[in-house]
């Protein structure tokens, strides 16, 4: 007996395991070719590229599908710059006190430091807050006005 509370996933396509087996692997190809990159072009980026970016990673599954998280989008230089400030001096406390001597040994030659100049240079910063009043039972979004600073995830584009 089917659930009353769920629904069919619509556009689905049951594929043959063979092809399943060569989906899977190209997906895993794909995914370890990706790289963490910490250098940005200053080069504008049209503003419908990144509204549909927003929107694509707003419909990211969350459970009770509640998309606790909301999206800011900076470009005003000031701010910026107070961003990379900030998120310098958390990442310098996070070496200094709370990081492993293995976790910063690792990083070594990838010259990893906490000085973020990308966060200034990147046209545009979309920063990611946590939504806590979003609830299961209240999909009603509420502005967040403090947040501590490890919950707030800046992304430079």
């Amino acid at each position: 007996m089917k659930d009353s509370r769920t629904r069919s996933l619509n556009g689905y396509v049951p594929y043959h395991e063979a092809e399943m087996i060569q989906r899977s692997a190209q997906f895993l190809k794909n995914m370890s070719s990706r790289r963490t990159v910490r250098d940005f072009s200053d080069k504008p980026v049209n503003q419908v590229i990144i509204e549909s970016c927003i929107k694509t990673a707003a419909t990211a599954p969350s459970g009770a599908n509640c998309q606790p998280w909301h999206f800011s989008v900076v470009s005003d230089q000031t701010v910026k710059s107070r961003i990379r400030r900030e998120a310098e001096e958390v990442e310098a406390q996070f070496y200094a006190n709370e990081s492993t001597q293995k976790w910063v040994k690792d990083l070594e030659h990838l010259g990893t430091t906490p000085s973020k100049p990308f966060l200034e240079k990147a046209p545009y910063l979309i920063v990611i807050f946590p939504n806590y009043a979003v609830t299961a039972k209240t999909v009603k979004k509420q502005p967040i006005t403090t947040l501590p600073n490890r919950l707030v995830l800046p992304l430079a584009c």
